[in-house]
């Protein structure tokens, strides 16, 4: 049986890394750290089995991309003007 410092060790760093492993997949670091306090080292498990809710990789297609002339803010180079400031492209 473990002692109870190293079950609070256990306890607190599965806690730490659940948090963790939510914030690598893009859900709710704080849920997930109560979850893990609520029910130990099972959250990390259940949480590393469940997929990341955004897609991985570049959410901006760079080559796709281009910045506005009057307001240099990012646009998409298929749009006939930038969407933040009306300019049309030169």
């Amino acid at each position: 049986m473990l002692s109870e410092p190293a079950l609070l060790l256990l306890w607190g760093g599965s806690a730490i890394a659940a948090m963790t492993f939510a914030m690598g997949r893009d859900r709710n670091s704080f849920l997930w750290l109560l979850a893990a306090l609520a029910t130990g080292p099972v959250a990390p498990v259940v949480l590393l089995g469940l997929p990341a809710t955004r897609p991985q990789g570049s959410p901006l297609d760079r080559e796709a991309m281009e910045l506005c002339d009057a307001c240099f803010e990012p646009v998409r180079r298929d749009r006939g003007q930038c969407v933040y400031c009306g300019a049309s492209p030169a």
